[in-house]
């Protein structure tokens, strides 16, 4: 009997401890471009957010594809700096709990 309930609680617990563990963070990712549309490899995109003490940075591929994953639901700002190029940032970006944000940069020389 004993056995049992312990058996019973345990598989409480996974069902409704882990979806939840599961679902924590959030992502940004999308792709750098310059003013005529060509992508922009090698820039570095930085998304901080100072309440939350989080700092985290990618460099885009070869596609000028970039993804920052692992964020914590809260407000970020993202900046972009590549060669050549001025220095893009974004203000209160909003990341939901569990979402993937698409977010397109577009780089001015």
């Amino acid at each position: 009997m004993r056995i049992t309930r312990i058996a019973l609680g345990f598989c409480f617990a996974l069902i409704f401890c882990l979806p939840a563990a599961a679902q924590t963070t959030s992502n940004i990712e999308g792709t750098v471009k310059d003013a005529r549309g060509a992508v922009v490899p090698g820039a570095e995109v930085k998304a901080a957010s100072p309440v939350l003490a989080v700092t985290r940075s990618t460099t885009t591929d070869e596609n000028g594809f970039y993804r920052i994953t692992a964020l914590a639901a809260g407000n970020y700002s993202v900046t972009v700096t590549a060669t050549g190029f001025a220095t893009s940032t974004i203000s209160d970006v909003e990341l939901t709990l569990n979402r993937t944000l698409a977010l397109d940069i577009q780089l001015e020389v």
